[in-house]
């Protein structure tokens, strides 16, 4: 799936945690779509190549695996790349010709390196596979990636790709539910492009198609289904919680961009039962609307094993359990909630392999696992996971045992549910200096997950590669002793 990336520059001024949410007030109505076919009068699609060749320095090459820069702010707020001087005459320049290699990027080490004032972080283009960028006119607190047919782990460029999102608008009446369409994203252009790349075709510029629909309230988390792409939760910062029916929205972007032949797009979720989901009134209406919940929340995970289960956990600490209504367009949701927790529900994530079980993460700084026919008491608990509040959790999708979990101390820990005590996560790791804001198992290798922190950082961490490094330094402790 190629990748979005919504800010190409860290922006200080609007918070990077989900309960200090800020809804920004400033607006920039531009676009249009690049083939021309719909106009866009919220999104913004920004193409930083512009289709030419990057640069051929060096500097480009030896930064293969650098994932951010440090510099020094030039007078035209870009990257000075030119200021680099070769070791040699750096140790013989004087004290002006100093000043100037200051503005040489570097490697910024989240963990280790603080900011400057006047300094910035940038990106390395030489970095990415494929890089483009988007914004839209009010912030969005949550997206998703929408399941489509074109097939998974695909390679071949140019790529495409469905997302829906939820804006934080500076008004509850302004708010909106964004379904687009990005295609024709090509690899990031660098001179050095290898050769049996001439599969992704350059005649084409990348495009961004929306289509959008209105939303009362802030939208905190919003959900695609995993067997219906249709189907989107959100939870809106009313309290209430919306399940929509996007597939006349899916269908019109594959209209507007070409591809309504059936030869893909996102709207193959009908396939699954729920493509009749639409109430026969406004299409842009709500399906499904549920008012039960006591305060506003941002817990909320479809199930990948039980079509249209969901669950929701708000701030005060309940979590109700949702479930499709056999043979209807409604959703019948459990009356009395899940109460284990003392605090705020941070996030929940479904078992990928019993239908049944669930584990929620709370502010209480606890980690807990249900079973649903189960309601008085979590059937496993963790009270004190981490130190601080815990954010986010990851279900391993392979390893049905191992969930991940992602804390305000700035440290993630892996456990093993079938030892699932305080005091032995299966890993502890304190890297990031900041509250880990997400974090995900991969899909396809069982020992990788990525985490993102408040830091600036995202990471990429291969489990078997940290085990063998500590079995290393065992084994030469070990060695040590041997000898002496």
């Amino acid at each position: 799936m190629a990748s979005i990336i919504s800010n190409k520059r860290a922006n200080p001024s609007k918070s990077t945690k989900r309960k200090g949410k800020t809804a920004s007030g400033t607006s920039k109505n531009v676009i249009t779509s690049a083939d021309g076919v719909t106009p866009i009068d919220d999104l913004v699609f920004e193409d930083p190549y512009e289709d030419e060749w990057g640069s051929s320095s060096d500097e480009d090459e030896e930064s293969n695996n650098k994932t951010t820069a440090k510099t020094n702010q030039d007078t035209d707020g870009d990257v000075d790349m030119s200021s680099s001087m070769p070791l040699n005459e750096q140790d013989q320049s004087n004290s002006s010709s100093s000043s100037s290699t200051d503005n040489k990027p570097s490697i910024w080490r989240g963990n280790i390196d603080d900011l400057e004032p006047g300094e910035k972080l940038d990106f390395d283009e030489s970095t990415y596979i494929t890089y483009h960028a988007m914004r839209t006119q009010w912030p969005c607190l949550s997206f998703d990636v929408i399941r489509d047919r074109l097939g998974n782990g695909r390679t071949k460029f140019p790529m495409t790709s469905y997302l829906v999102a939820g804006t934080q608008a500076d008004r509850a009446d302004r708010n909106e539910v964004l379904v687009m369409k990005v295609g024709d994203l090509h690899k990031t252009m660098r001179e050095n492009l290898e050769e049996d790349d001439s599969d992704d075709d350059l005649d084409d510029d990348p495009y961004l198609l929306t289509q959008s629909l209105p939303h009362v309230g802030g939208v905190n988390r919003i959900r695609s289904m995993p067997q219906a792409s249709n189907v989107v939760a959100t939870w809106s910062e009313t309290s209430d919680i919306h399940i929509f029916d996007v597939s006349s929205q899916l269908a019109q972007l594959d209209i507007s961009s070409g591809s309504a032949d059936g030869s893909g797009g996102a709207s193959g979720g009908a396939s699954s039962g729920f493509s009749n989901a639409t109430n026969s009134g406004n299409s842009k209406d709500p399906v499904f609307t549920y008012t039960g919940h006591q305060e506003e929340g941002y817990a909320m995970a479809w199930s990948n094993v039980k079509a249209g289960r969901l669950a929701t956990g708000d701030c005060a600490s309940n979590i109700h359990v949702w479930d499709v209504v056999t043979g209807t367009k409604t959703w019948s949701v459990d009356a009395s909630p899940y109460q284990s927790h003392t605090s705020s529900i941070e996030d929940l994530q479904w078992s990928n392999t019993e239908e049944n079980v669930f584990a929620s993460c709370s502010a209480d700084c606890s980690v807990r696992i249900f079973d649903v026919r189960r309601k008085n008491a979590s059937m496993l608990c963790v009270n004190n996971a981490h130190t601080q509040d815990v954010n986010v959790l990851s279900w391993n999708p392979l390893v049905g045992f191992l969930l991940a979990s992602g804390s305000d101390d700035g440290s993630f820990k892996i456990w093993d549910l079938r030892k699932f005590q305080a005091d032995s996560p299966v890993a502890h790791f304190q890297f990031h200096r900041a509250p880990i804001t997400s974090i995900e198992w991969s899909g396809s290798e069982d020992s990788i997950l990525a985490t993102s922190s408040a830091d600036h950082t995202c990471c990429v961490w291969d489990m078997s590669l940290e085990v063998r490094r500590k079995m290393t330094r065992y084994f030469f402790v070990f060695f040590f002793f041997f000898l002496f």
